[in-house]
């Protein structure tokens, strides 16, 4: 009873100035990486600001943990979505197009372990309890695990609800390892000073592409698109974006860059269906 009441309150604050204040406003879903609250305090102001440039007012929508918004943006609940989740299990793009995606060298997967820990390879992680986001998370969980699997190591997966979780896990000592995303392990570890050290890394992936769904009329889509990429350009953009960086631990700014679904080929092969793990979220 008392956790529910606990996202209760996160969930208000998340859904602060959102579809309850602006009935017409158009939902952004912002995929579960950080805590609701976190993310409700970086998101607000930017997506404040972006609806008085663009004209199209958005609200924060997201669900209790990483696969319940997968499941809100599959669902086409969002008009607009924060998300690596393009495609379906037989590899088909998802109703959605690419609007944008974040400047920079992308992110990586990572197999990660506190500082201090024994293990030192991932086949010493074979029968220990790792952490994940959930069974929906590219990065943090589809390309981490196949990593095990190529290397035929096989471990008892605890789904946490979103990466932070995860690390949290792995903070408090409940589990031997945690599959994440680098951008946001690397924020955490700022600002909660958590030394760690990396098992096993992937290949660099674009960040999470800024989308909207295909019934979006394009004259919507592309004054929202617009409003994202001059924000680092107006002074009073470029402040939200920076107080909402130190906010998390970010060293950067979050700016965005013109895409496509091509940008994004490389993880069409993450989202093809795999057999189930051994341990149910």
């Amino acid at each position: 009873m008392r956790s529910t009441l606990q996202f209760c309150l996160i969930a208000v604050l998340v859904l602060a100035n959102t579809a309850w204040a602006q009935p017409d406003c158009r939902r952004f879903g912002v995929v579960n990486q950080r805590t609701p609250l976190l993310t409700a305090q970086y998101w607000n102001p930017i997506l404040h600001y972006v609806s008085e440039k663009s004209g199209v007012p958005l609200c924060l929508s997201m669900g209790k943990t990483d696969r319940d918004t997968v499941a809100m943006i599959k669902r086409g609940d969002v008009e607009f979505a924060l998300t690596a989740r393009l495609f379906d299990g037989d590899g088909r793009t998802l109703d959605y197009r690419v609007l944008a995606r974040p400047e920079g060298p992308g992110v990586r997967a990572q197999i990660v372990v506190l500082e201090d820990s024994p293990i030192r390879s991932l086949q010493q992680l074979a029968g220990s309890e790792v952490a994940f986001p959930s069974t929906d998370a590219p990065i943090a969980y589809k390309a981490t695990m196949a990593a095990l699997r190529s290397e035929g190591i096989k471990v008892v997966p605890s789904f946490s609800g979103n990466v932070e979780g995860a690390v949290g896990q792995l903070k408090s000592g409940r589990v031997a390892a945690a599959g994440v995303n680098s951008k946001i392990i690397e924020e955490f570890s700022r600002r909660e000073n958590l030394r760690y050290r990396v098992l096993w890394s992937s290949r660099s992936y674009p960040d999470f592409a800024l989308t909207a769904r295909a019934s979006v009329p394009a004259s919507v889509a592309q004054a929202v698109r617009d409003a994202f990429l001059d924000m680092p350009n107006d002074p009073r953009g470029l402040k939200i974006l920076r107080e909402s960086a130190a906010m998390v631990g970010s060293k950067e700014v979050m700016r965005f860059v013109p895409a496509t679904i091509k940008d994004y080929e490389t993880y069409r092969p993450l989202h093809r269906n795999e057999p189930p793990e051994n341990s149910p979220e």
